[in-house]
């Protein structure tokens, strides 16, 4: 019996070792494997182009990922993958570099209720060592909200955590890298640590730290968020981040005590303290209204009312209002701000003052 017994062991590890040389280097055991992708609920995939096994190398032209939220599009991949680990529901990439990513936002379904926001299927987990997208593009609706030129980093995925380490983001003269980790469940909590760099058309190099903690609640299309900014500056920012199919708008406020320019603008002449602000963000344009201390000019308080709008580089001045209580001083300006030339702007700007007095 024990001798019986032992065969069928043996013979169960052999059919078993036959199994996974057949799903890892073989062509047939890759088609395989991609036809259990669209046993994922919730999913629809669509892979073309596929050359390679399982065990490597691995190319795939285009990946087509439907879900009722987003529709996700990536072009020319290469992926070095551990076949081996797929049998403990661990996805181990070792690499895995892509010419472009694609996220599209779906209109919100208007019967179904609020859901917690899960990042990948339950009992599967993604491990990325080396990740390098060469474009990333987020589109919402008409309106592209986000275009990176490079993405690298390492990722971890889970149902309930993403955590990406050693980020690197280049786009439009901007660089930015370190660590963000989302956990999600009722609540989304976002922690990040970022260096950030800008450097300037002919202009210097401008550099500083973002150190940021906060909770995303809701879900789509109208999102509430709670963020403390602890550097550059110690920042709080509360408000509701709207995104139906049409656009996407921020409503919210900040609180400050005080907001240093630099290391953001070389030089910098003047700061802000005591600072409250109402603000209104969509991908039109933008409204600042509240109140503020120069303390390099006076020790008054501002109240300001400002609307912005940014087309084509050039920054359009629809309303700026400064107003001292005290004093019944007001200025009003509107105008337009060409900044193709971010170190050597063009103004054009009309003002009106009433209640000034010098000295």
């Amino acid at each position: 019996m024990l001798n019986l017994f032992g065969v069928l062991i043996l013979v169960l590890i052999s059919v078993t070792g036959m199994s996974i040389g057949w799903l890892c280097y073989t062509a047939s055991g890759l088609q395989f494997a991609l036809l259990q992708l669209n046993h994922v609920p919730g999913l629809s995939v669509r892979v073309e182009g596929v050359a390679g096994r399982l065990a490597g190398p691995l190319h795939i032209q285009h990946i087509n990922i439907d879900h009722e939220r987003v529709e996700i599009d990536i072009e020319q991949i290469d992926i070095d993958l551990t076949p081996a680990m797929l049998m403990a529901g661990l996805i181990d990439i070792n690499t895995l570099t892509a010419k472009q990513l694609r996220i599209v936002q779906k209109p919100p379904l208007t019967n179904k209720p609020d859901q917690p926001i899960y990042f990948f299927p339950a009992l599967i987990r993604l491990s990325i060592d080396e990740l390098l997208i060469q474009r990333v593009v987020y589109q919402q609706s008409l309106h592209e909200v986000v275009d990176v030129s490079t993405v690298q980093g390492a990722v971890e995925l889970s149902r309930n955590k993403l955590q990406i380490e050693k980020l690197q983001v280049v786009t439009n003269g901007i660089q930015a890298g370190g660590e963000v980790v989302l956990n999600s469940d009722e609540v989304l909590i976002l922690r990040t640590r970022l260096s950030v760099a800008y450097q300037l058309e002919q202009g210097p190099l401008l550099q500083g730290d973002i150190d940021a903690q906060g909770a995303v609640t809701g879900a789509s299309p109208e999102m509430n968020f709670n963020i403390h900014l602890k550097q550059p500056h110690d920042v709080m920012l509360k408000g509701l981040w709207q995104f139906p199919h049409s656009g996407w708008s921020i409503v919210g406020g900040a609180l400050a005590d005080q907001v240093l320019l630099n290391p953001w603008v070389a030089h910098p002449s003047i700061s802000f303290s005591q600072v409250n602000l109402q603000f209104d963000l969509d991908h039109t344009g933008m409204r600042y209204t509240g109140r503020l201390v120069i303390p390099e000019w006076s020790p008054l308080t501002l109240r300001i009312d400002t609307q912005l709008q940014y087309a084509n580089q050039e920054l359009l001045l629809k309303q700026l209002k400064v107003s001292v209580p005290e004093k019944r001083m007001q200025i009003s300006a509107t105008g337009q701000i060409n900044v193709q030339q971010p170190n050597k702007p063009i103004l054009d700007i009309q003002s009106q003052w009433t209640g000034v007095q010098w000295p």
